[in-house]
């Protein structure tokens, strides 16, 4: 992940601009998170990135999501 400039971390953003800052955070979480070689570290790490637990429906779909993106490679 590259390093923000000081600037661009202290200025003030508008709750829109906050809100997007967000989702380039997730969204490069979860690009690192499918290119997880194996199904365990994936889990592993999920759990960890996220918080989000084995057993519950956000866990499962994240899981499909992996192994469609695994199975494509």
């Amino acid at each position: 992940m590259r390093e923000e400039k000081p600037f661009a971390v202290a200025k003030p953003r508008t709750p829109k601009g906050e809100a997007r800052a967000r989702e380039k955070l997730v969204i490069s979480k979860m690009r690192a998170l499918l290119s997880e070689s194996t199904e365990e570290s994936f889990k592993e790490k999920l759990e960890i990135a996220f918080g989000i637990k084995p057993g519950t429906r956000q866990f499962n779909d994240a899981l499909e999501a992996w192994r469609a993106a695994s199975s494509s490679r």
